[in-house]
């Protein structure tokens, strides 16, 4: 295997895993009203905006079980131990552990999270046909999961299998409608495909989900957890409207609201936010938070490049 930095593998599978499993119930983790979306995450995405459809598994293999066993304690062993490697740049030794994870025992929550974990290391690999393979081989065993198909289509663009990449990414995308990053990229994916109709109709989906996540953001009654998770969410891709938004954020007076929404700025080198926020700088009165807007704006100035992140809106 190539020895890679550890360091944005690990950001990137972190982020992927937290994500997911903010996003689980323990009973039925098909139950995905906005109800009961917004109750089962209470540190990460916002609910989605509307109902999401769930894929079908291929004919011939059997459905997905409603809900998922719960993980063996060497399960659970073996996946903290698998992100710590990764996080020290041992990317062969976690392959090995997470291999011998999915192998036996129950299809678990950490059996599924592997997968997934498994996924991104053979993406950072450019192992993609055997990445394919396993996921392929397992992906009816899980209930429809919008990390596990967005690994699952990465893969298939990674093999320039274009076609089979926009049908898992599709899949991902029903399965959580509120996932930005997965609309904007689905957008660009069928944009560089040739699908003009198709990549509009998902930058539409794309803005009307957006518009949710702005009322949701704004809204004086939303949980904090709620409002914290938009904020997360919309550090993963770069749009003009959401740098807007979070520069306006900078003004909230619950101090984590600030926080988050400062974060997500620098992680999406938003270069466009850097004139809000010297001009949120001079009116600003809280000195620790004046710093950090200033400390800010000076990072994304001296920034040579921007993260590969999902970029909207296009030119469609």
């Amino acid at each position: 295997m190539k020895n890679v930095p550890a360091t944005p593998v690990f950001a990137a599978l972190m982020f992927s895993v937290l994500l997911f499993v903010a996003c689980q119930k323990p009973v039925d983790v098909r139950d995905e009203s906005p109800q009961a979306a917004a109750e089962a995450k209470p540190a990460a995405k916002p609910s989605a905006p509307q109902e999401a459809d769930v894929a079908t598994a291929p004919e011939g293999k059997p459905q997905a079980p409603a809900a998922l066993a719960a993980g063996t304690d060497e399960q659970k062993k073996l996946l903290k131990a698998a992100l710590e490697q990764v996080q020290n740049n041992e990317l062969d030794a976690a392959a090995m552990g997470l291999l011998v994870l999915i192998k036996d025992g129950p299809d678990s929550l950490e059996k599924l999270i592997s997968f997934i974990v498994l996924a991104e290391i053979y993406l950072t690999e450019e192992r993609f046909d055997r990445g394919i393979e396993r996921l392929e081989e397992h992906r009816s065993a899980f209930p429809p999961t919008a990390e596990y198909d967005d690994a699952l289509s990465r893969l298939y663009v990674g093999a320039n299998r274009l076609d089979e990449g926009i049908v898992a990414l599709r899949r991902a995308v029903d399965s959580d409608p509120a996932r930005l990053d997965l609309l904007a990229r689905l957008t660009q994916l069928l944009h560089d495909h040739g699908d003009d109709a198709g990549a509009k109709a998902a930058a539409t989906r794309y803005d009307q989900s957006l518009e949710v996540s702005f009322a949701l953001l704004r809204g004086k009654d939303t949980p904090i957890e709620a409002r914290l998770g938009t904020l997360e969410l919309f550090g993963t891709l770069r749009d003009p409207r959401i740098s807007t938004v979070l520069v306006e954020m900078l003004g909230a007076e619950d101090l984590s609201i600030v926080s988050a929404a400062l974060e997500s700025i620098v992680n999406s080198g938003s270069k466009d936010a850097v004139p809000g926020l010297r001009a949120r700088a001079e009116s600003e009165e809280r000195a620790q938070v004046k710093e950090g807007l200033l400390d800010a704006a000076n990072y994304l100035e001296a920034m040579e490049g921007v993260p590969e992140l999902p970029m909207m809106p296009l030119a469609l």
